[in-house]
């Protein structure tokens, strides 16, 4: 868990200024590298265990909500770094340590490692009397960009982004809408401007923002997570994104949607509309939900948790490569241990389910075909016009060479989100989207199951994913493997028996659309397995040839996307039927997911 503390100095010079009328006067903010090690704060500590990093504040206030919390923010420019970040500390004038921090580990890159990016850094401190602290930075070192951000939100004008020029416009900050009005209308109101805004939108496929959405407060509180800086600037590379609290992981907000199939065009819509129907993704437990948090990141190991975090080796389900068995309560290295390791992030996360990679194939397809711009979309420069990945054995893309991953340590397994191009294997195209979905690791996903005597089960609409904590196969024990929580849909004219297809064949559409959700159609998309004519021994170059590995197996366990030997099979819609819930492997791991209700 990460937080911070006053020091022992800092407790003692802020009860000295409220008592005499003065105040601290916080001024820098350092970071260090724990000596490689995570921290854990200590009110003793009056320097960090290895600082690698110092700057004066950018930021300081208090907290809207809470008024004895103090929040500074550092920034880091992408011409620093090298490091990575484990301890946070703040600093007064007398350069005495007020404050310290635990950080979630953060690999700070440089513009030479070819994957430069600044880094916000936010404290907050709680503090007896807030009036005892002076609220003040040096106008010299705040960046203009922020102050910007801080005062506005960021609109596209018109299509620039088309042309690849992006034009900024402000609007004043809309603020939190009522339950009452969200409900209604998914919008808030400008009551200055009179603009109707999308705050919730999904957004218009081939502009910037498409795929990921800004989060209501009570959305990303319910799970136990915090904003990032950017999380509501369209454009901004945090757009969207959150941390969960207790792990560190790095979430991805995707807001309730609709979606429409023609031929083998995906259409979208933030409301119900004819001939729309509503995603899987946004039904558990019988209701109709808002939104779904999706891991940023594949599984990685923070302590021992599980985590989504950015420049981390991903954990396997095989004991020589990074193994889930090192997390709390020693989750059994096979498939459906991954269950268990999941939930050692918190009891409401989840194992991504198979409609969620389906729903991410799709909206990246969509997206891609229609972006005219690499700003909006980055890996439509390189067909197919969908995510790159790590899967050419040797850290880059198969397709698309100017895509380099940095070395995991393990065989040819890259670090998660480390990308020289970065934005290009997002599920949409942007540094906000969803990372490592083509190649890299095989990820697990639930809710798709199949048992020799009952052939292939799909995840009922009224089952609660949240509740399943393990891969139990007793009936009734609500474990992954529970004949109870499960429809029987037949897709025994496109699985029959053992061999590798490829999506697309030829103008045919690939995915059948129907407006029913009790219809085995309407499952069949969702859960991503096409019509059985919308296969073929080569695939299209729309669907990315991603392969279609075809099996029957007794408990089996779905695996998606491919991993870093898989090649052109590998890819956001890929869908593999060869594993067992007691399979075991050093490059098949897994992702996380969270909901609201």
């Amino acid at each position: 868990m990460f937080y911070t503390i006053l020091t022992d100095i800092g407790k003692a010079k802020i009860a000295n200024a409220t008592a005499l009328g003065t105040v601290v006067q916080l001024t820098h903010i350092a970071v260090g590298d724990g000596n490689g090690v995570e921290i854990v704060p200590d009110q003793t500590d009056n320097v960090l265990a290895n600082e690698v990093w110092r700057a004066a504040l950018n930021s300081i206030d208090v907290d809207p909500v809470n008024p004895d919390w103090i929040v500074a923010e550092g920034y880091i420019p992408s011409t620093d770094g090298g490091f990575t970040v484990r301890e946070v500390g703040l600093f007064d004038l007398a350069g005495d340590m007020i404050a310290i921090g635990s950080y979630p580990d953060t690999y700070k890159p440089t513009l030479a490692s070819g994957s430069a990016k600044d880094l916000y850094i936010k404290v907050i401190i709680e503090v007896s009397s807030a009036s005892s602290v002076e609220l003040k930075i040096d106008p010299a070192v705040v960046l203009a960009s922020r102050a910007f951000t801080d005062a506005t939100y960021l609109k596209i004008a018109g299509d620039q982004t088309k042309t690849g020029t992006l034009t900024l416009e402000s609007s004043p900050i809309i603020p939190d809408p009522t339950a009452a009005q969200h409900a209604a209308s998914k919008k808030y109101v400008d009551i200055r401007t009179g603009l109707d805004p999308l705050i919730y939108s999904l957004g218009v496929k081939g502009e910037i923002g498409f795929g990921v959405a800004t989060a209501q407060k009570a959305w990303y509180e319910q799970i136990g997570a915090i904003p990032l800086s950017g999380h509501d600037v369209i454009g901004h590379e945090n757009y969207g994104n959150y941390m969960h609290g207790y792990s560190g992981a790095i979430l991805c907000c995707m807001p309730k949607h609709y979606i429409k199939i023609t031929g083998n065009t995906f259409e979208y819509s933030d409301v119900p509309a004819t001939g729309f129907v509503l995603e899987r993704s946004f039904i558990n437990g019988g209701i109709e939900i808002p939104c779904v948090f999706i891991a940023k990141y594949q599984i990685t190991k923070n302590g021992t948790i599980a985590s989504a975090q950015r420049f981390k080796d991903p954990m396997s389900t095989n004991s020589v490569h990074n193994p889930i068995s090192t997390l709390a309560g020693a989750p059994v290295n096979n498939y459906g241990g991954l269950y268990t390791a999941v939930k050692t992030m918190s009891v409401e996360a989840f194992l991504t389910p198979a409609y969620h990679y389906s729903m991410l194939a799709r909206m990246a397809k969509a997206h891609g075909e229609v972006a005219l711009s690499t700003i909006a979309c980055a890996f439509i420069d390189v067909l197919p016009k969908l995510p790159k990945g790590c899967n050419n054995n040797a850290l880059s893309d198969v397709q698309d060479a100017s895509v380099l991953y940095a070395s995991s340590g393990y065989s040819n397994c890259g670090l998660t989100g480390s990308a020289s191009n970065f934005a290009k294997t997002t599920h949409n195209g942007q540094a906000c989207g969803i990372a490592d979905l083509n190649g890299n690791m095989w990820e697990v996903a639930s809710g798709f199951i199949r048992y020799t005597a009952n052939g292939f089960l799909m995840l009922k609409e009224s089952a609660d994913i949240r509740t399943i904590m393990n891969d139990s196969i007793t009936a009734g024990s609500g474990g992954a493997y529970d004949l109870n929580l499960y429809d029987v849909v037949d897709i025994s004219d496109v699985v029959f028996d053992v061999s590798t297809v490829y999506f697309g064949n030829g103008t045919n559409q690939v995915f059948a659309m129907s407006t029913d959700r009790t219809s085995a159609a309407y499952k069949r998309t969702m859960f991503g397995i096409p019509a059985a004519t919308g296969v073929s021994i080569t695939g299209t170059t729309d669907f990315g040839n991603d392969g279609f590995y075809r099996n029957l197996i007794d408990q089996m366990a779905c695996i998606r996307g491919g991993n870093w030997v898989y090649s052109s099979g590998a890819g956001v819609a890929t869908v593999n039927l060869n594993g067992s819930r007691t399979h075991s492997s050093d490059f098949v791991g897994g992702r996380a997911s969270f909901l609201c209700v």
